[in-house]
């Protein structure tokens, strides 16, 4: 026989019982440490922008930054491979977000499905001095995400050739609720 353990908080006029098992699931659902569990919103620190793949991506599409709406487009997965090392991917069609593995001094990141040589899917997130934000770089080539200084809707991401921390390279994730 299972005995499960109950929690009273009793608050004056208010009291609150919670089991074990409820306990648990409760702090499952608010541990914000593992950002690999549910689907997530990545948006640009200096600009408000979330990164988006657009209604219907395809092999090939360019991601672009839009107003946050967390639509599906916007929804992204942070799927761990190991070593602190991520593929992220588009919660509704499955492609990942790819770029060049060597770098350039502004390259191109789109979304697939497979990668072929010089390509790479591999991800390193660096939390900021503040711990509010991250450098999303990519694990080849060193390349920071970047959103530009003059990011607007509609326009693309890119990757810098070196991380210099503006803004505009911080990336907020954030968890959607319920997940």
């Amino acid at each position: 026989m299972v005995v499960s353990a109950t929690v009273t908080l009793n608050l004056g006029v208010v009291k609150i019982s919670v089991t074990e098992d409820q306990f648990k699931s409760l702090q499952a659902r608010f541990n914000r440490n593992p950002l690999y569990r549910g689907p997530c919103m990545i948006v640009n620190r200096d600009k408000g922008l979330a990164l988006d793949a657009g209604t219907d991506a395809k092999h090939g599409d360019h991601s672009l930054l839009w107003s946050p709406h967390a639509a599906p487009w916007q929804q992204w997965r942070l799927n761990g491979v190991g070593g602190g090392i991520v593929e992220i991917v588009s919660e509704p069609s499955g492609l990942r977000l790819t770029t060049m593995a060597r770098q350039h001094g502004w390259s191109e990141v789109w979304l697939d499905n497979k990668v072929n040589a010089g390509w790479s899917a591999r991800w390193r997130l660096k939390a900021s001095d503040d711990g509010v934000a991250f450098v999303i770089q990519n694990a080849d080539s060193g390349a920071a995400l970047d959103a530009g200084q003059n990011a607007e809707n509609g326009k693309d991401p890119g990757m810098w050739h070196e991380t210099h921390w503006a803004a505009w390279q911080q990336w907020i994730v954030l968890r959607l609720p319920l997940t």
